[in-house]
């Protein structure tokens, strides 16, 4: 992930993630199985819970092929580790240091 091309979506445009996607014979269930997927899940949804809320949708949209990994799924994972990193000065910060008021600033595009 060191070299990855940056990205400012954090899904693919226009991917839409179906289990049709999945494998589709026994060489490619055995090479799904060496893919670390569940722990890259994992560790998405830890920088989700812990910093990064914006995750949420991306993160849901991976995670119900769990058991039905295909390559496309394992690509758009690397997708997000890629926005991550082209994103991580975006987050939550916890700062212990100033005062004890706690003080919210949001923004919003909507209408």
């Amino acid at each position: 992930m060191m070299d990855c091309k940056f990205v400012d979506t954090h899904l693919p445009i226009g991917q839409k993630l179906t289990k049709e996607m999945g494998p589709k014979d026994i060489h490619e269930v055995d090479l799904m199985k060496t893919i670390p997927y569940s722990e890259a899940i994992s560790c998405l949804m830890y920088v989700m819970t812990s910093v990064r809320p914006n995750l949420v949708f991306p993160i849901r949209q991976v995670v119900q092929f769990m058991a039905n990994l295909g390559l496309v799924h394992s690509t758009v994972v690397k997708h997000i580790f890629c926005y991550i990193k082209a994103t991580k000065d975006i987050g939550i910060k916890y700062d212990g240091e100033g005062s004890n008021i706690l003080k919210i600033q949001g923004w919003t595009n909507s209408d």
